[in-house]
């Protein structure tokens, strides 16, 4: 699948809300601003479906990613990639050029949007991240005790980054997986933050001893040179892969089918 297809087909931007920060719009000013740079791919028949927002990492739109899109699809969610990328006319960021809030604006606001179309079942949304978007998942859940309704239903981040997160008070469920081999987003500071979160709030934090970064990425080797991070390395484990993608499904399905 070509990148300008990822773009058009599963792509959701945002350059309309550069410049937009906090308190500065309201969240209908972001709706209104962002509907007509809005795609979602859609399963047939006339729904209304649940639907699932993926978060990329500081990369991008990886062809591991549209492959994920594709089979949630299959399964019956509504899919839409946050592209908090091209809202900025970026293609990486991999060097702090987006900070995780930044992100997560942009997955509160895409939210809010597909929760007003009329083949989304109403509340019937989750989110997961990779990595920065992980991260970004993460921060959106910060607040989200105020809100009459949450932005989302369920969440999963996959080896996010986690230094300088704040905890969180929600009822969200929340699953988050680490690779214990992790040296781009080590798992430490995000099993601190479980803790920190507590047994009060729905949060899950597993740790896979042998894996590495991007380990559900099934077009890496089993171990390689991080292209992103030069001296840091990422790989695929089919098994922690497995395990995790099978986990985050099952949590999807139960919160929003």
């Amino acid at each position: 699948m070509t990148r300008s297809l990822i773009r058009g087909a599963f792509s959701v931007t945002f350059g309309v809300l550069l410049g937009l920060t906090g308190c500065a719009a309201d969240m209908a000013t972001l709706q209104k601003r962002l509907e007509p740079h809005y795609s979602a791919q859609r399963p047939e028949g006339p729904g209304p479906f649940p639907a699932i927002l993926l978060v990329p990492g500081c990369g991008g739109v990886a062809p591991a990613r549209v492959k994920t899109a594709e089979e949630l699809m299959r399964q019956g969610y509504v899919v839409v990639f946050v592209d908090y990328l091209s809202a900025r006319g970026l293609q990486a960021a991999c060097r702090g050029e987006v900070s995780v809030d930044e992100v997560a604006q942009d997955i509160r606001a895409v939210s809010a949007h597909v929760q007003s179309l009329p083949y989304v079942r109403p509340g019937a949304v989750g989110v997961v991240g990779w990595s920065l978007g992980g991260g970004g998942v993460l921060a959106s859940l910060v607040g989200t005790a105020r809100d009459p309704q949450p932005p989302f239903r369920a969440a999963a981040a996959f080896y996010p980054v986690c230094r300088g997160l704040q905890p969180w008070k929600t009822h969200v469920p929340v699953l988050v997986l680490l690779a214990g081999l992790d040296d781009i987003a080590p798992p430490a500071p995000c099993q601190e933050l479980g803790r920190s979160v507590g047994s009060t709030y729905p949060v899950e934090v597993r740790t896979y001893p042998e894996a590495l970064h991007s380990f559900d990425m099934s077009d890496l080797p089993a171990k390689m040179p991080s292209r992103a991070f030069p001296g840091k390395t990422a790989g695929y484990h089919p098994e922690a892969a497995r395990e995790a993608s099978a986990d985050v499904l099952a949590q999807f399905d139960r919160q929003l089918r």
